[in-house]
């Protein structure tokens, strides 16, 4: 007969009566009431979840206060911790995100790696509507430090904002033009138009890998802000012979970023791999994507133009441009595809012409004739370097 697992030791009990047999306090002052709060707490059971704890109270520097003053995380942020150390049962429902957030930089902090593992597949399963579009993308603006989590944040954003178009579209209407929001806004329809960069570099890195090449060996890039632009400049070494370098400015740093690999990730395939002509679908659904935005918004239906570049011509590869009314966009890279060629463009024209704003009678993109001519001589002027 199997001996039954009895156990007699509940952790929650010390959680929720700790006066007794507590050895640590974290103390908390508010800065603006002045009023003071304490949490008490066991060193041994702190220490054996979490080794920053471990190394606090045990180590060879060990804390020789008993009564610790806690100064980067509000009192509920670090209740909540405890609670989870001493395995307390808690529900993340109804938690508010700013309060998730601090939770999140505290398992960081103390490195509770499952715990920050929990938080982001919470976050990640999370569906939100359009009061709460603008809220989650704040929060995620104001933890960019905290990667994985805002990340999360912001998928969580792009994915809403793809399936609910004209709700954004909507948003945009009842914000002020160039305001806080109103460039929030842009931000995430730029993220959901160029899908970030991490699908991007998978296709370079492939490449290289046929090369023989890891991708962190042979890519550098930086990254800088001038004039309101992004300028991402990008260089591929693949011997001590052959490098292939890209500089391009955008309006933000995933556009820029996502348009280098793609011209670096182009000049690859198009110097070791000229037979790979295999279809790139996420590239060509952009020009589906500005024909559905442009009928959305009323605005005139896109135009493309197509030709073969004298100096590709012996290659036959196509460049593109399109024309949404007054508004163009000519891409800057060739592809044996006209259809990824046009895909280009579309993408393009959404980067540059993205902002929306409201307008007497329907929604259309905020760009004059005027600012399209300065944005695309500062696009040239740059590229061209």
């Amino acid at each position: 007969m199997a001996t039954p697992n009895i156990q007699t030791v509940d952790l929650t009990q010390f959680r929720e009566s700790p006066s007794l047999t507590s050895d640590v306090s974290f103390i908390f002052k508010d800065q603006t009431t002045g009023q003071v709060r304490e949490l008490l707490a066991h060193k041994f059971v702190l220490g054996v979840g979490s080794e920053v704890f471990m190394a606090q109270f045990y180590g060879t520097f060990k804390e020789k206060r008993d009564a610790i003053p806690i100064e980067d995380s509000s009192y509920s942020a670090f209740k909540l911790l405890l609670d989870i150390l001493y395995n307390r049962n808690f529900s993340l429902k109804g938690v508010e995100l700013k309060l998730i957030a601090e939770l999140y930089y505290l398992a960081d902090k103390y490195l509770m790696g499952k715990v920050q593992d929990t938080l982001v597949a919470e976050i990640s399963s999370k569906k939100i509507n359009s009061e709460e579009l603008l809220v989650v993308a704040k929060v995620a603006e104001e933890n960019l430090h905290l990667e994985k989590f805002s990340s999360s944040l912001y998928m969580t954003c792009v994915k809403f904002v793809k399936e609910n178009m004209g709700k954004v579209l909507e948003i945009f209407d009842e914000e002020e033009a160039g305001g806080e929001n109103s460039i929030l806004l842009h931000k995430l329809m730029a993220k959901a138009s160029s899908n970030g960069h991490h699908r991007e570099t998978e296709v370079l890195r492939g490449y290289l890998e046929k090369l023989g090449l890891k991708y962190n060996d042979a890519v550098t890039r930086s990254c800088r802000s001038t004039k309101g632009m992004v300028i991402c400049e990008m260089t591929c070494k693949v011997d001590t012979k052959t490098s292939f370098n890209a500089k391009l400015a955008r309006h933000s740093r995933d556009v820029a970023i996502v348009a280098a690999v793609r011209e670096i990730t182009g000049k690859v395939k198009n110097k070791f791999f000229p037979g790979n002509s295999e279809c790139d679908k996420e590239l060509i659904d952009q020009k589906q994507a500005l024909m559905d935005l442009c009928e959305l918004t009323n605005r005139p239906e896109p135009c493309f133009s197509s030709w073969l570049h004298s100096s590709w011509l012996e290659n036959g590869l196509y460049c593109a441009g399109v024309k949404v009314g007054e508004e163009e966009a000519t891409g800057s890279e060739a592809y044996r595809i006209l259809a990824e060629a046009e895909g280009s463009a579309a993408k393009l024209w959404l980067s540059m012409f993205g902002d929306i704003v409201k307008s007497e009678s329907k929604k259309v993109f905020l760009e004059s004739k005027r600012r399209r001519k300065r944005v695309s001589s500062f696009f040239c002027s740059l590229d061209n370097k």
